[in-house]
């Protein structure tokens, strides 16, 4: 007999005495595994740990453990697709059960997606969340549910609903294993929270794994995106990937310039002056968007523009009337206002802006007005025909935004914030959230959807207001003193005065 005959012996055998975890398993993996067991009965645990480390490995000898051990146990294991789920597992899966004795192997069921336990009569079956096929995986019972990327899902909150509920018939325990989301808006980040309160949390880095070539991972990686060894530490996709750090990837984030320490400088409770000009924006929930506005200021004394207040209500169950009822609301709260008749003190510039009256769209040319109440100086928003509903049937006159070159106006807001050109008062906590967490899709053609919002108050109510500013308008009352009046007497007087003591006689 060989060595490595032995050895297969040897490892065989401690699999028929469940024992073999303790040998195929590092300390760090060991770890894990002895935690999770030890949760209570319907609990669910979070291995938030980085690129090749081992948690599927581990996630995997898990599952084969619960297989062999617990009689008719089901097991499912999900990942982002049924495919993708193919090739995470498969690896960790032959190699684990190639050391396990025959009569103990799993053998395939009914797809390339299940698999049996003939010794005892569990059942392993994999799952993707792409194009609603978890839902197949509802059943009256699950032993053990896994849930392997959950930092990618596009939709964690619909995933866990239609398979977690099946774990209160067996008090079941759920365990997401994944590095952390591009965004840290992403439902797994609050799970992550969560698991770390209820001490139920495992962290770990690309720098415990002693099987890798440390060096030879970094190289390749480096070099693949043409950066040097230090830039590629310093990165957000290595500090995400391989350190399971809770950043927003820096290519994709909406606001990059935002950060803990900007924020402990831009927001504040700010008090707004006596004499500003006030702004808002408005952006209208479609295909289940909330509906979302801000309220800011221009401060002529510093030049700054301040987000004062937000407001943000879920489209379905709130019209275009009860948001407009909404932000009369808050009109009144911060402006004292009582009366509205679709007037507004900003219409006039922007009509001279336009070139004319007659370039002033028909439903706004009735807001030109004199006689407008002082605030707010100007509200924009977006959708055309919103605007109009809200300036014709609710008397808010409201500007359509120009909306060109989005993503260039995106990046100028972030430049203002980066320059302390715009203060947030700490009220406005989802425009602070959004602000951290809003990301572009694949394409930064449009924001990535989250359980909670469209990034609609910080990707498009902030740039709205933001280009839409008059930056240089002074709305203090021009102030002349006595000294500065006296000077101006006397070189009038001078012009036409026969000598100086003529030009200084009051």
């Amino acid at each position: 007999m060989t060595r490595d005959d032995a050895e297969r012996e040897a490892v065989a055998e401690l699999w028929r005495r469940g024992r073999a975890l303790d040998w195929l398993l590092d300390e760090g993996q060991r770890k894990w595994r002895a935690d999770f067991l030890a949760t209570p009965p319907l609990s669910s645990t979070v291995w938030n740990v980085g690129r090749q480390r081992g948690k599927t490995f581990d996630a995997v000898a898990l599952s084969l453990e619960m297989g062999t051990t617990r009689p008719n146990a089901i097991i499912r294991y999900c990942a982002k697709t049924k495919d993708s789920a193919v090739g995470i597992v498969s690896p960790a899966w032959n190699a684990l059960v190639a050391t396990m004795p025959l009569d103990m192997r799993p053998v395939q069921g009914r797809s390339d997606y299940e698999w049996l336990f003939p010794a005892t009569g569990a059942t392993f079956v994999l799952f993707g969340t792409d194009a609603q096929s978890f839902t197949k995986g509802r059943g009256p019972r699950t032993d053990l549910q896994l849930l392997d990327e959950c930092g990618f899902y596009q939709d964690l909150v619909s995933v866990e609903s239609a398979l977690l509920p099946s774990l209160q018939t067996t008090g079941g325990r759920a365990l997401y294993l994944s590095t952390p989301a591009e965004s840290v808006g992403h439902p797994y980040t609050q799970r992550i929270y969560a698991a770390l309160a209820a001490g139920r949390y495992q962290h770990d880095t690309f720098w415990s794994n002693p099987r890798v070539d440390h060096e030879a991972v970094i190289e390749a990686e480096r070099t693949r995106l043409g950066l040097t060894r230090e830039q590629f530490l310093a990165c957000t996709y290595f500090r995400r990937e391989y350190l399971a750090e809770i950043v927003t990837d820096e290519s994709r984030a909406a606001f990059p310039a935002w950060s803990r320490e900007l924020a402990e400088v831009v927001v504040g409770d700010w008090v707004r002056p006596d004499f500003c000009d006030a702004y808002q924006s408005h952006d209208p929930g479609m295909t289940g968007d909330p509906h979302a506005s801000l309220f800011g200021y221009l401060n002529p004394a510093d030049g700054r523009l301040y987000i004062e207040d937000e407001l943000e209500l879920r489209s379905a169950p709130h019209s275009v009337g009860g948001w407009a009822g909404d932000v009369k609301k808050r009109e009144t709260l911060l402006y004292g206002a009582t009366a509205w008749n679709g007037t507004l003190l900003g219409s006039a510039d922007w009509m001279r802006t336009l070139g004319g009256f007659e370039n002033v769209p028909e439903f706004l040319r009735k807001s030109i007005s004199d006689s407008a109440p002082r605030q707010p100086y100007m509200r924009v928003g977006d959708n055309p025909g919103v605007c109009r509903d809200l300036t014709i049937d609710h008397g808010l006159a409201v500007w359509p935004t120009a909306k060109h070159e989005k993503a260039l106006e995106v990046s100028n807001t972030n430049q203002l914030l980066a320059e302390g050109k715009i203060r947030i008062h700490r009220r406005c906590v989802r425009l602070i959230e959004q602000l951290y967490s809003g990301i572009w899709n694949k394409t930064r053609s449009a924001w990535e959807r989250t359980d909670k919002d469209h990034n609609d108050l910080a990707g498009d109510c902030l740039p709205y207001m933001a280009r839409n500013v008059s930056w240089h308008r002074d709305s203090r009352p021009k102030h002349i003193d006595s000294a500065t009046k006296y000077v101006q007497q006397v070189q009038n007087r001078a012009a036409g005065a026969k000598s100086w003591d003529d030009a200084f006689k009051r």
